[in-house]
C-alpha cells in the first residue's frame, strides 16, 4: 500500500457501532492536516465543491490566547486537539473545528488583511447559534460554567433563545426551536 494510500473499509462492530462497514478513501497529500478523500473523489476543488470529504473551521481572532481557550473548553465544552506556539489553538465543539488566534498583519496570502479581536462587541458581523432542546437548563449550565449572558431567554413564538459573549466579545446564541401547530 503506498504512503497515500489507506485500507478502504473499516469494520465498526468491534467499536460497538455494529456490524456496518465504512469506506475511508485515501490520504490528500495536499492539505496540512491530513483528511480522507473518498475513492473516485477528485482532489481538482474544481469538480465538485464541496464534497463530502471537507470539513468547516470557524476561525475567531482573540486577544488572549489562554483566557479564550478556557473559556471554550470549561464554559462550553469543546475539546483542545491543539496549540501552536502560543498563537493558535484549535478545539472540537459540536462536530466542528474551531481555530483560535491571536492578532496579526498582512502575509502573501492577504496582503491587506489585518486580523484583529472585535473592536466593539455592540457591532457584530458575525455569531455562532446553538441549537439546544431546553434554553433554560443550557442558560442555567452556561451562567455555571461562567458564561455572562446577555439577558435571561426570551421566549417567541418560534424559538427561546438568549446570547452571550466570549472573553474578546465575539457573539453566541443558545435557542430552542418551538414545535409550530
Amino acid at each position: 500500500m503506498s504512503r497515500d494510500a489507506v485500507q478502504t473499509e473499516h469494520d465498526l462492530g468491534s467499536a460497538g457501532l455494529g456490524a456496518q462497514r465504512v469506506p475511508t478513501g485515501r490520504l490528500c497529500p495536499s492539505s496540512r492536516l491530513a483528511w480522507l478523500m473518498p475513492e473516485g473523489e477528485v482532489d481538482s476543488g474544481r469538480d465538485t465543491f464541496p464534497t463530502p470529504s471537507m470539513e468547516l473551521t470557524h476561525l475567531l481572532v482573540v486577544s488572549d490566547l489562554g483566557r479564550s481557550v478556557g473559556f471554550y473548553r470549561d464554559a462550553l465544552g469543546a475539546e483542545l486537539h491543539r496549540e501552536y506556539g502560543g498563537t493558535s489553538a484549535v478545539l472540537r465543539f459540536l462536530g466542528t473545528w474551531l481555530l483560535l488566534v491571536t492578532g496579526g498583519g498582512p502575509t502573501q496570502d492577504k496582503p491587506d488583511v489585518t486580523f484583529s479581536p472585535p473592536a466593539d462587541p455592540r457591532n457584530v458581523s458575525h455569531e455562532m447559534a446553538i441549537r439546544v432542546p431546553n434554553c433554560s437548563m443550557a442558560y442555567e449550565t452556561l451562567r455555571s460554567r461562567g458564561a455572562e449572558f446577555l439577558t435571561p431567554p426570551v421566549e417567541y413564538e418560534w424559538e427561546v433563545r438568549c446570547f452571550f459573549r466570549d472573553p474578546d466579545g465575539h457573539l453566541l446564541e443558545i435557542s430552542e426551536a418551538k414545535l409550530m401547530g
